[in-house]
């Protein structure tokens, strides 16, 4: 919602400025925000706002506003300040801003730029999605891999930041429940998974079927959990049904489930956030080269929706059934993100495709090589671990609100 403010004597004395004013502002917005509030002018108008409005954008009209845009501030909904260059709109909102929070005031948007209105957008957008996560809830199938220390969620930060909750399962229920699939509902999904796709050779067909069966009993536990997401410590997998968990968790992403690999939380909220911004599953995987500006990112699972041709393959590191080696759209605009274990840092960064079909053997089966716009080197310089979340798309402004709404500290890539 936009609401824009001024004072009753200007109202008064200069109503037909301050409506063009809003007009223009109306037509530069379009359809940006959802809504246009009438023009407040009094501290009574502001405590008849609706509670259910979860953003505003304060578009300030003229000088003697100050304490309205605090009020409105004030109701600790996100907000942002919109200032145009006459009837002193921008020192009102500049002895408003800091009277608010000096260590961390709401955005200042001065003019009419594109660049202004991205932020508007921006604002709104992440916001959108900031709200939607709110509530989720992830199911933890084993916990995290004892091999990624980092990875372990801080669950109160997760929680206080980003309002993602955490739901746990072990390996003895997720076992129970594998065990319990009627054999007649793997055989059936395994006939579907194979018409799907080309088949390497090498690939045992019995996996198949196993594979089936990770996935039957991930989709039952995430209905009956009733989450929204799930990330699965999966390695185990491997020693105690001689499968991997990959095509599993392909499935279920391309159901709109967003699920992670080895238990690693903060990737797999990373992908939650992407998929909320961009409509889009996201795929997660090992950068397995850095430099300036060219990163390498590698697994064996991926949501098929996301590829342009894929194929059933071995799981990279043991070899057994069934990894996914799939291809993406070469040329095509990337956002990639990483959260802290803590959720107290987001970082992201936006590139290219350049490469979006596998090349090397001694890497995971889903290969993408991506020119980044910025210095990739942070994830050697400071790093957060060894997963990395990416979708089509550009929304590093997006994630810049988000963080900003939550608290984070945003690093850019």
């Amino acid at each position: 919602m936009c609401i824009p403010v001024a004072s009753k004597r200007s109202l008064l004395e200069a109503k037909p400025v301050l409506d063009d004013v809003v007009s223009s502002y109306k037509r530069w917005l379009g359809n940006r925000v959802d809504e246009f509030h009438g023009v407040i002018s009094d501290a009574e108008e502001v405590a008849k706002l609706d509670e259910r409005t979860t953003g505003i954008a304060i578009l300030v009209l003229c000088g003697g506003t100050t304490q309205l845009i605090k009020s409105i501030a004030g109701k600790g909904r996100p907000v942002l300040v919109l200032a145009h260059e006459g009837m002193n709109s921008l020192p009102a909102a500049l002895e408003a801003l800091p009277s608010i929070s000096e260590d961390d005031p709401p955005e200042l948007l001065f003019g009419m730029e594109e660049a202004c209105r991205k932020k508007v957008e921006d604002f709104f957008r992440g916001l959108g999605a900031l709200n939607c996560l709110r509530g989720q809830r992830i199911l933890l199938v084993n916990g995290s891999d004892p091999g990624l220390p980092y990875s372990v969620a801080d669950e109160a930060g997760l929680k206080e930041r980003l309002g993602i909750e955490i739901v746990n399962t072990s390996m003895s229920e997720f076992t129970a429940r594998h065990d319990g699939i009627e054999k007649s509902r793997a055989v059936e999904e395994s006939r579907r998974m194979q018409e799907r796709a080309p088949i390497d050779p090498e690939l045992e067909r019995g996996s198949f079927e196993r594979s089936a069966q990770i996935y039957l009993t991930m989709k039952d536990l995430v209905g009956d959990n009733r989450v929204s997401a799930s990330s699965l410590n999966c390695f185990p997998l491997l020693d105690s049904f001689n499968v991997s968990g990959c095509y599993a968790l392909s499935a279920l992403n391309d159901e709109g489930i967003v699920s992670g690999c080895e238990g690693d939380v903060p990737s797999t909220v990373a992908m939650m956030v992407l998929k909320e911004l961009s409509g889009n599953p996201a795929f997660m995987g090992n950068p397995t080269f850095v430099g300036e500006h060219r990163v390498v990112i590698a697994h064996c699972t991926i949501a098929t929706k996301l590829t342009t041709g894929f194929g059933y393959t071995t799981h990279f590191e043991s070899g057994k059934g069934v990894g996914i080696s799939g291809e993406l759209r070469e040329g095509e605009r990337v956002t990639l993100l990483r959260f802290s274990r803590a959720f107290d840092i987001m970082r992201a960064g936006e590139g290219t495709i350049t490469k979006g079909k596998a090349w090397s053997k001694e890497l995971c089966r889903t290969q993408v090589e991506i020119k980044t716009d910025g210095d990739a080197r942070i994830m050697m310089e400071r790093p957060l671990g060894c997963h990395y979340a990416l979708t089509y798309g550009q929304h590093l402004g997006s994630l810049e609100q988000v963080a900003r709404l939550s608290g984070l500290r945003f690093e850019k890539m």
